[in-house]
Formats: C-alpha cells, sequence, structure tokens
C-alpha cells in the first residue's frame, strides 16, 4: 500500500516537432534502463490509434511474449531482435545496439510501411525461434525437433539467425520449394559441424560472423537441392580456422577437452546418448534417466592412485574431465559406484542397460594409459559413424612403395591398411604369410579371430579376409609401415601431408 501510495501517471502531450519516441526512450535513464524489446515494442505501436494498439498488442505482442517465454526473462525478447536482425543485415550488432539498428534497417529496407504489418511478422518468427530455443511448442516434425534439441544440449546458440532463417524457408515451401527433407538435411549438417567442432574443442570465435553471413545469403538458385547447396556452402570453409573438425581434430578433443562441468555436462551427456543409441541399442533408456558417470573418479583415493601407479596424478590431470573417461549410467547408480576401483565398477558396467557402458568391461581390462587412450580411438570411430562428414577432404598423410606414386589419405587410421593392401598387391599369398602372426597388436591377423576390442581393427580393402590393429599414434604407425615393409622386402615411405 506504501509502494502505491507514491505511484503517479504523468502524460506528455507532444508538440508536432516532437520525438514521442525520443521522450519515451529518455524517460528510464535515471533508473533501470529500457529493454530493447520495450524500445521495439513502443516504436511498433506508437502512433496508433487505441483500438489498433490493442488489438496488435493482444492479438500479436502478447503472443511473441509467449513463443519466446519472455513475461519473466523480457531478455529473450531481445535476443530474438538480435538474432532477427543478424539474419536480415548480416551483420553481429550487440544486443544493446538492437533497437537503433532494427528502426534502421527498417527504414532503409522498407520504407514507410505498415508497422502493424511488422508486428505481426514478429509474432510469426517468434513461433519459429521459440522452436529453436525450447520456450515454444515443439516443432511439426519429429525428426527436426530431434536435431533442435539436441543444438539446444550442445549450449551452443551462435547458430539461431541461420536456423531461423532455415525454418522460415521451410515454413513458406509454397514459395522457397524447400521441403522437409531438405530441411532435415540442412539442419543435420549444420548439427554434425557443430558437434564435431565441440567435440574437437575449438573457439567459436568467428562462428557469429559466418553464421549471420548465411542466414542473410540471398535465396539461391537451388540447381540440386537446398540441403546439398548450404553442404557445398559449409565445405567452402574447409581451409579456413572455422572448417568442420577431421578426424584427428576430433580425436585431440576427446583426448584434451574439457567436457565435464558448467555447460560442458550437458553437451557431453547429449553425444554420449547419441553414441550409445548409435550401437544399436533399440531399448536405451530415456537420456533424463541417465547422468554422467567418471570411470576414474573425479577425487582420487588412495586406492585409485595406487591402482593407477606412479603416474596418477598425470593421468588424472590428463584425463579425468575428458569424454575418453565419462559414460552414461543410470541414476540410481552413480553415486554407489562412482568412487569403487575400476575392477569393482567393471562388474556393474556389465549389467547397466546402457550399452555404451555395458562395452566397457569387455574392451577394458584395465583402466590405465593404454586403456584410456584405446578409448579415445573407439569414441572417435563412434563420432565419425554418429556425425559423417563424407567431405572432410584434406589428406592428412601420404605413403607409397619403392618410390612409386604418393598415396594420399584422409585419416592417420586409413595409412596401415591401406599400405598392407599395397604390400599384398606386390605378392598376394607370399606377403600374407610374411606379415601374419601371434602378435594381435603388430601381425596381420584374420578377418574371423574374436577380438577383446574391435574397434581397433581395421578390414585391409579388397582382402576382407584380413584384419590389422590401428590403434596407434602417427609415429607408431610411421615405424609399423616401415617395418612391415621390410618384411616384405620392400621401401615404405609414410609422411605428414602439409
Amino acid at each position: 500500500m506504501k509502494g502505491l501510495s507514491r505511484f503517479k501517471v504523468i502524460s506528455f502531450t507532444c508538440q508536432s516537432f516532437d520525438d514521442p519516441q525520443q521522450i519515451f526512450e529518455s524517460l528510464n535513464t535515471t533508473g533501470i534502463p529500457l529493454t530493447e524489446g520495450e524500445k521495439v515494442k513502443n516504436w511498433l505501436l506508437m502512433k496508433l490509434d487505441p483500438e489498433t494498439q490493442d488489438r496488435l498488442y493482444q492479438d500479436h505482442w502478447c503472443g511473441l511474449e509467449k513463443s519466446l517465454d519472455a513475461v519473466q526473462e523480457p531478455k529473450r525478447i531481445d535476443e530474438f531482435f538480435r538474432d532477427f536482425l543478424r539474419w536480415k543485415t548480416g551483420e553481429t550488432y550487440g544486443i544493446r545496439q538492437t533497437y537503433a539498428n532494427l528502426r534502421r534497417w527498417w527504414y532503409k529496407s522498407q520504407g514507410s510501411g505498415s508497422r502493424g504489418s511488422l508486428c505481426q511478422e514478429f509474432a510469426r518468427l517468434a513461433g519459429l525461434y521459440g522452436k529453436i530455443t525450447g520456450a515454444n511448442d515443439k516443432h511439426g516434425s519429429k525428426r527436426v525437433n530431434k536435431i533442435l534439441q539436441h543444438l539446444r544440449d550442445l549450449r551452443i546458440d551462435v547458430h539461431r539467425p541461420f536456423t531461423l532463417r532455415m525454418l522460415n524457408d521451410a515454413s513458406k515451401s509454397d514459395v522457397s520449394g524447400v521441403n522437409e527433407e531438405e530441411l532435415i538435411q540442412a539442419l543435420s549438417a549444420l548439427s554434425t559441424w557443430l558437434t564435431r567442432f565441440w567435440i574437437a574443442g575449438k573457439s567459436l570465435a568467428g562462428l557469429n560472423n559466418e553464421f549471420a553471413r548465411f542466414a542473410h545469403h540471398k535465396d539461391g538458385q537451388y540447381i540440386r537441392s537446398y540441403a546439398d547447396y548450404w553442404i557445398e556452402r559449409i565445405e567452402n570453409l574447409r581451409r579456413t580456422r572455422i572448417a568442420v573438425p577431421n578426424e584427428e581434430e576430433i580425436i585431440e578433443g576427446i583426448r584434451k577437452r574439457k567436457a565435464y562441468g558448467s555447460k560442458a555436462t550437458d553437451a557431453a551427456k547429449a553425444i554420449l546418448w547419441a553414441m550409445n543409441s548409435q550401437l544399436g541399442n533399440a531399448a536405451s533408456p530415456r537420456i533424463e534417466d541417465l547422468s554422467i558417470e567418471h570411470i576414474m573418479p573425479q577425487k582420487l583415493s588412495a586406492e585409485w592412485k595406487k591402482y593407477l601407479g606412479e603416474d596418477a596424478d598425470e593421468l588424472y590431470g590428463d584425463y579425468v574431465n575428458s569424454l575418453a573417461n565419462l559414460t552414461l549410467i543410470g541414476k540410481e547408480y552413480n553415486s554407489e559406484i562412482s568412487n569403487q576401483i575400476y575392477e569393482e565398477k567393471r562388474k556393474r558396467y556389465r549389467n547397466s542397460s546402457v550399452m555404451l557402458t555395458r562395452k566397457l568391461p569387455e574392451s577394458y581390462a584395465d583402466w590405465r594409459k593404454d586403456d584410456m587412450e584405446a578409448r579415445v580411438r573407439g569414441l572417435a570411430g563412434l563420432v565419425l559413424e554418429c556425425w559423417p562428414w563424407e567431405n572432410v577432404s584434406r589428406a592428412v598423410a601420404r605413403w607409397r612403395i619403392n618410390q612409386g606414386d604418393w598415396q594420399k589419405e584422409q585419416t592417420y587410421r586409413a595409412v596401415l591398411p591401406k599400405l598392407v593392401a599395397g604390400l599384398l598387391d606386390l605378392g598376394h599369398l607370399e606377403n600374407a604369410a610374411r606379415l601374419s602372426g601371434d602378435r594381435i597388436s603388430r601381425d596381420l591377423q584374420p578377418a574371423n579371430l574374436r577380438l577383446k576390442d574391435p574397434t581397433r581393427y581395421e578390414q585391409i580393402p579388397g582382402y576382407h579376409e584380413y584384419k590389422i590393429y590401428v590403434s596407434l599414434t602417427f609415429n607408431e604407425i610411421i615405424r609399423r609401415c616401415r617395418e612391415l615393409g621390410e618384411r616384405c622386402g620392400v621401401v615404405v615411405e609414410v609422411e605428414q601431408e602439409r
């Protein structure tokens, strides 16, 4: 009541030469600043008759607030207008300059058109934007909604101007010609790009500008398809710092990037869950019912330090919060097993409802450096299956036999099997005998041999009855290739592609 007794209504009468919007903007200069959304709302409704103002406010502006779930969080309106402006201008203005630049864009591009129709358009687009942020109802397509949910889980939002533009294109399919399947393919390409970017631990600097340019790019003549057009645009960035990360960058990211703590936890959980689904586990639990499990615990007990040996502190520092040391487990088990030694955890993991976790005991007998590094490679293989990008075509290595033509490979992992195929081409039976043996990690093995972790091996192209161990560093691959060449009586050269 004391507050209400101090409440006053002040009315200003403007002359023809006054700017009502400027007066409105100056009213709160000594108090809490007006939000960009408040300024936009007043500008849209200013100088309209009361009946029209009420209609636009009730029918469209209130709908905009609801779509953005912004009644309690007005900043969401500011973010929507900022991303709308990035789409329409291709520029990355800061959020505090949104209103001024929005007015400037309007007068420059639309002249003296109806701001009432603009208010209506904002309400429509806010409905699409709310599907991107999760504030509005789900998208009508389950597949589109699944991709949008994954992008939200990554906690990366720089893509929103571009994604808004794509959803708008698809919403006007009768005009744009963009059907749902093409939208899904384009969104999948975007999801792959950003997921690989997150896993590789690359800086997001520069993506803001690129997504603004993507969104603003004029409608193309989609000669092949809408999706192909945007995929090609992403591929054109392959020699830049923001290119889609290749296999080696993914391996390095799985090994080194911090994948637990703050916003990273949600992203890591979403990525592990997607990889678990890739394993074909039809009975996979809902992501909401799972939590992150550290295989090597977050805090090392004396028992764990003894188990890891003299390198315990180094291993802890290098791997504890890496993706390689994380898995998923039902919430009811997490606190119970979190600090147990690995031998005890293995017993629990065998009964896990999560296939990604259930495979740990059969794949890794111990949990020391060799197994941690092997899981880096295993997860990298799953990442490439879940988020493939066929045209990450930059060669990373090359090899040749007896000074023949150089053969270029896109991944280090491909060098050994391709080289062995080349050696077998020189003499199938003779060289197969020279390369075969009982040393599982060094010799050629029959493809039907049951092995503890099949992900560490690759079949030989053209000779599928054989496979070879490939879970090695690049320097180890070089040494192994030279050794295999010597066993076959030829000179093998392997080097990094520059």
